[in-house]
């Protein structure tokens, strides 16, 4: 008996199968040309399965199309540290134990209660053709990785961009100006050390390769030696808010105007 079902195909190995053609502009969405769904061999079970099918392909486009319509406002991307700490309110949020270190047993109350959260945030997302999940949001993965690790999760060493975010933060919130001239100054510490940089990793043959690449674009020593200011100041603030003890400010007693002199 020939089967007129839409989507039902039998393959020419005797096997049966669900494929739908995905449109175009869902495919980066779902993450692939065609929804497969294998069936079987046998005429009845694959009929049998076909409605199950279906109404999971139906379930990726529908989630696919709202997406589309819907996408999610843009964000800015967030730093490793930024993203400890959104997993570490997380879990608080949840109200979950922040010292659980991993499965002590099959039927751990809380390995199971992290497992069904997990769950229910890459339920929000289409998957590949392997089952995994793709396009998870910054702070989504976040969460994801706080339930996974718990309490063995490291946090990460603060950078010279956690340090300009949380300067900005806490100092120049609302003032464009000074908003404006912190980024123009981070921006060439970033040129001069061609990366960001962990502070710790931070040593005075770096802070005078920034001083000395200031000077290079033109700005007058005065400048420099304010941005120099932003830069000490904005070193020591993260030095205090992320509890880095003991960790000296490579910046300091760091001057352009010496340089200048013995050019003169």
């Amino acid at each position: 008996m020939k089967i007129d079902v839409e989507f039902l195909q039998k393959r020419s190995d005797g096997r049966y199968g669900y494929r739908r053609v995905v449109r175009k502009e869902l495919q980066p969405i779902i993450g692939k040309k065609n929804i497969l769904i294998a069936l079987g061999r046998d005429e009845g079970k694959a009929l049998k399965l076909y409605p199950k099918a279906n109404a999971e392909a139906e379930r990726l486009l529908k989630a696919a199309a709202m997406r589309l319509a819907s996408p999610a406002p843009a964000q800015a991307s967030m730093t490793e540290i930024e993203q400890f700490q959104h997993g570490q309110r997380y879990l608080r949020h949840m109200q979950l134990d922040p010292e659980w270190s991993g499965w002590g047993h099959e039927n751990d109350p809380e390995g199971n209660a992290r497992d069904v959260i997990a769950d229910a945030i890459v339920a929000k997302y289409p998957v590949d053709e392997e089952g995994r999940p793709i396009g998870i949001g910054s702070r989504d993965a976040a969460a994801l990785q706080a339930l996974a690790y718990g309490a063995s999760q490291q946090r990460p060493e603060p950078t010279l961009e956690d340090a300009k975010r949380r300067y900005e933060k806490d100092k120049v919130l609302g003032d464009d100006k000074k908003q404006k001239q912190v980024t123009r100054i981070f921006g060439l510490i970033r040129e001069a050390l061609g990366r960001d940089r962990t502070l710790r990793s931070l040593r005075r043959e770096d802070a005078r390769e920034v001083r000395d690449h200031m000077l290079d674009t033109g700005l007058a020593a005065s400048s420099v030696d304010r941005y120099l200011n932003i830069v000490r100041a904005a070193f020591d603030h993260a030095s205090r808010e992320f509890d880095l003890t003991g960790l000296l400010n490579p910046f300091s007693k760091l001057e352009a105007a010496t340089k200048d002199n013995a050019e003169a």
